[in-house]
């Protein structure tokens, strides 16, 4: 049923439409035209997950998404995994295209130890680690001054033990001009090791820590954080993000840009309307350049550059103490444990008169996969 949305009009080349047409069969390559043995291959490299959720209308069909990859995906331009592009892969190599080969199986058989590229980019972005335990002691003291403090950078805390600690250090050990407390909220981990860590650095006084003595979930957690922070700029940022050079700065300029500032949000690798290069999806491959190196680029290229956006977007959003004040917090009611509030608020405050920026000089990685309460469950 879906041969029929594509015209296939010769073999084994480019039809100009943007898909690709299979060779005759035949030739030493013949084996992979039998799809048993194919499935047999890819299987295990196959994300079936992916492959339903960027093609609904597989899902809508109840096709079998490796199968259905198979016999026409390929053909029509579709990926297998989010690591492997299978369009860019036939435009680079010419006679994978010319010998009819599905594309996945010759890289799988033949590209990876050739050294041919899967995408663009190249290999999906490595997971952060947590810092060495002796790469703490030289960090300045982040804990709450009142008389000082301009802004309180908030840290939600569930899950993630190397996400946690990563996003921690990136925070403390990045260099910043504006005056600013770091305060963590433990929503009752059930990860002891990630708890154990957060009270040993707590004693070093590196950051204000706290507890909940029930699991709150996100919207409740942020509330309670922000309702210590009454009369100061707050950041929330996720357990899961890497901020680079003076990112804080930076948001801060923007905040202050305009007296009418509700939110700000930076690019991102995974932030929605705020992602780069490509909006709205989880790019999880390694860009052109280091991440740090990428955010000094951004606050050359962009200096001081905003657009007014609907929403902002919560893994990392600055939030003007003046914008609280007119239209409160995050909607606990609404909300439950959490998704959607931070559109709501900004929303609010857009009918408040406020407006939400999106600042395009500053990048902060987001991994998306260190799950609060509210995703992981």
């Amino acid at each position: 049923m879906f041969r029929g949305l594509f015209s296939f009009r010769s073999a084994g080349r480019h039809n100009g439409d943007g898909f690709f047409e299979p060779a005759p069969r035949g030739g030493i390559f013949s084996h992979q035209n039998d799809r048993a043995r194919t499935a047999k291959l890819i299987a295990s490299h196959f994300d079936a997950t992916y492959y339903l959720s960027v093609n609904q209308d597989v899902k809508i069909a109840n096709i079998n998404p490796l199968l259905h990859y198979i016999d026409y995906g390929w053909k029509e331009g579709r990926n297998p995994t989010r690591h492997f592009w299978t369009s860019y892969y036939l435009t680079s190599n010419p006679d994978v295209v010319e010998l009819g080969i599905n594309p996945f199986y010759h890289y799988l058989t033949f590209g990876i130890y050739e050294l041919r590229k899967p995408n663009p980019s190249g290999p999906l972005t490595p997971r952060p680690q947590r810092p060495d335990s002796s790469a703490w002691r030289f960090l300045a003291n982040c804990k709450r001054n009142e008389a000082t403090a301009r802004v309180d950078v908030i840290v939600p805390v569930y899950k993630g033990l190397d996400d946690t600690l990563a996003t921690l250090y990136s925070v403390l050990s990045s260099r910043q001009a504006t005056p600013f407390s770091l305060t963590v909220v433990n929503d009752k981990s059930p990860d002891e090791e990630l708890t154990t860590a957060l009270r040993r650095l707590a004693k070093l006084d590196l950051f204000d820590y706290h507890e909940n003595d029930d699991n709150l979930g996100f919207v409740k957690t942020c509330n309670f954080a922000m309702r210590r922070s009454v009369g100061r700029d707050v950041v929330l940022l996720n357990s899961d993000t890497l901020v680079y050079n003076n990112w804080l700065d930076r948001l801060t300029a923007h905040a202050q840009s305009r007296p009418d500032v509700a939110t700000v949000t930076p690019f991102s690798n995974n932030a929605t309307i705020c992602s780069y290069p490509i909006a709205n999806a989880d790019n999880d491959l390694d860009l052109e350049c280091a991440f740090d190196t990428l955010d000094h680029y951004a606050s050359l290229a962009n200096a001081a550059r905003s657009t007014v956006t609907p929403t902002g977007v919560g893994f990392c959003m600055y939030i003007n103490a003046t914008a609280i004040y007119a239209i409160g917090y995050f909607d606990e009611a609404a909300f439950g444990r959490g998704y959607g509030e931070e559109n709501d608020f900004c929303f609010r405050a857009t009918t408040a008169g406020y407006v939400n920026l999106f600042a395009h000089d500053i990048f902060v990685y987001h991994s998306g996969s260190t799950s609060f309460g509210r995703i992981s469950e």
